[in-house]
């Protein structure tokens, strides 16, 4: 930073002694040519202080940009939030359907008004771009929650899954590992997707 100032600095100087040694030898402002130039250098000395005028407002308010809020503790409400955000994504289709579901699930689950369960949606998307792994945050859930809100989980998986029409190799698998570090059985999941192919077609 200080190398740029001090190059703006000194280009200014420049600019300043050439016109300054602008002159006729009696020391006359002068000819038709030397005129011209004088204009041509005035106008460069302002294209240049403008420069360095606003090289320094940026300078000065790059600082006054707000902070990014931070992000909140990871408990089992968060990662189930996260858990949520990452089965949509995983097909690399963030579809529509997926998310309004995502908001459905967070306003039912932990009973939020839409707008709240939006925010809390959008925060689960900035904790999951530098989240743990999917198995990680189901052992988060599995340790502080009951079984049957494991099931829960498991079931919230699959309505995001299947509700954009179009089930992915990938969102089975990872729904299959996080039923697996739930502590949930192939049975529960089974009744886990029948109860979220049910709540869809409601």
């Amino acid at each position: 930073m200080r190398g740029v100032i001090m190059a703006k600095t000194d280009r200014l100087s420049r600019i300043l002694e050439v016109l300054a040694e602008i002159e006729t030898p009696t020391g006359m402002r002068s000819s038709l040519a030397t005129g011209q130039l004088c204009d041509e250098t005035s106008q460069e000395i302002k294209r240049e202080a403008m420069d360095v005028s606003q090289f320094f407002h940026r300078m000065l308010h790059a600082f006054d940009a707000p902070k990014p809020a931070p992000l909140p503790q990871m408990d089992e409400r968060f990662a189930l939030g996260t858990l949520l955000v990452r089965a949509a994504m995983t097909d690399d289709r963030y579809a529509v359907a997926e998310i309004a579901q995502i908001d459905r699930l967070l306003s039912r689950i932990f009973e939020l008004g839409p707008i709240e369960a939006a925010k809390m949606r959008a925060t689960c998307e900035k904790i999951d771009r530098g989240a743990p792994d999917h198995v990680d945050l189901a052992l988060l859930i599995q340790s502080t929650v009951s079984a049957e809100t494991r099931l829960d989980t498991c079931e919230a998986l699959w309505e995001v899954a299947l509700a954009d029409g179009e089930l992915d190799d990938g969102e089975v698998i990872l729904i299959g590992d996080v039923r697996k570090a739930l502590g949930l059985t192939e049975e529960d999941e089974r009744i886990a997707r029948g109860r979220a192919e049910q709540a869809l077609s409601n």
